[in-house]
């Protein structure tokens, strides 16, 4: 249990409780510890602040029941607890630490772009179909990217069902971001909320049944009027979506799948270049495809032999295909070189060689105009 004077501390800081009084209030009110933000809804946080400024019970002033007085709750400070009980709701969906640190408000407020991506989303309703021209095993890798835009009972994309290993990540390996950074306070491993709850969120519960059982019937769809209907009776009792998709993928790609996968991640690491010449192409936008293909590695090491690449061996790759020219960030190219910091952690050097780029105003010039993807394209042929 937090200590009182400090929860009223945080409240006050973190959450514009206002004064003592309100901070008061809202911690007899409930909110005595940082863990309990999680079982509050939008709902309840709201009756939460309704209750303290118009509490029903009386109070007992000079032996005479009178009643108790109001307290403001600033709408801010609502606002933010409403935001705080969500981002509780995520840290303890992708099983990270609910404490001080994840709960303070540099960090939480990053949930508002992830709070406002699932309220406007919608799913995609064009679902891979057979043909003689698609194959199932094209299908099958279509299915993968499909189900990112499906979104389960938790609002988790629905590809989280079939990632290689169903155990959660180990939480040391997934530190969460620094809250200044302009991303938000997902782990380092993931370059978006998206990818964190898709390698994190939990197999096993009540609502990862209610998942598998929406991509048994989505599966059933797929394959109903074709041969490969048969092989989804031993998992249709069971709604087992995930047996399913595992069997297909086994049976009709064997290891190739993440050979492919492989494939396709390597060119990202070493066919594309950043000139820093193209609006559409950021550094930005270049980082994070680094990310994507080694996050891909990762997932490729789960299920087949294969030797992800090291820190340092991930920072000289992106190093050596930064085309840039620009003598500032030729000289921070070789800072990074020389400074063991940065060349054996790729967060670390991202987050300087970006702030370089800021600060000499390279992320946003006319000559950007002009193509910067120099690369040959990927051979994502399939079959």
């Amino acid at each position: 249990m937090v200590n009182v004077q400090t929860m009223r501390a945080f409240l006050r800081n973190h959450y514009k409780a206002g004064n003592d009084n309100t901070a008061n209030a809202l911690v007899d009110a409930g909110l005595d510890d940082y863990e309990i933000f999680q079982e509050f809804s939008n709902k309840d946080m709201h009756n939460l602040c309704a209750a303290v400024r118009k509490p029903g019970w009386q109070i007992l002033v000079n032996n005479v029941n009178q009643p108790n007085p109001s307290v403001n709750v600033p709408p801010l400070c609502e606002m933010r607890l409403k935001l705080g009980a969500y981002a509780a709701k995520y840290y303890a969906l992708v099983g990270r630490f609910i404490n001080a640190q994840s709960m303070s408000w540099v960090y939480v407020e990053h949930l508002t772009k992830l709070r406002t991506l699932t309220d406007n989303h919608k799913d995609l309703d064009n679902t891979p179909e057979l043909s003689k021209k698609v194959t199932i095993s094209k299908v099958i890798f279509l299915m993968e990217e499909h189900l990112r835009g499906v979104l389960g009972v938790n609002k988790v994309p629905l590809s989280y069902l079939i990632r290689g290993n169903s155990e959660v990540p180990d939480l040391s390996l997934n530190p969460m971001r620094g809250g200044t950074t302009p991303e938000g306070p997902y782990g380092t491993a993931y370059n978006s909320f998206s990818g964190e709850m898709i390698a994190c969120a939990p197999h096993g519960t009540p609502e990862y049944d209610e998942d598998n059982a929406t991509l048994m019937n989505i599966l059933t769809e797929l394959v109903s009027g074709t041969h490969h209907e048969a092989s989804r009776k031993p998992y249709k009792r069971a709604r087992d979506g995930r047996g399913k998709f595992l069997a297909l993928s086994q049976h009709n790609l064997g290891n190739n799948r993440f050979a492919v996968i492989a494939e396709k991640a390597e060119g990202v690491l070493n066919r594309i270049y950043w000139t820093g010449k193209s609006a559409r192409y950021t550094l930005k936008i270049h980082l994070a495809k680094h990310r994507e293909a080694f996050n891909d590695l990762m997932q490729v090491s789960q299920n087949i032999a294969y030797v992800v690449p090291n820190p340092q061996m991930r920072v000289r790759a992106f190093l050596t295909r930064l085309r840039y020219t620009d003598m500032n960030i030729v000289s921070a190219r070789n800072i990074i070189q020389s400074e063991p910091r940065y060349l054996n952690d790729f967060e670390e050097m991202a987050e300087y060689i970006l702030r370089v780029c800021s600060e000499k105003g390279h992320l946003n010039t006319r000559e950007m105009n002009r193509s910067a993807l120099n690369s040959e394209p990927v051979d994502q042929k399939l079959d």
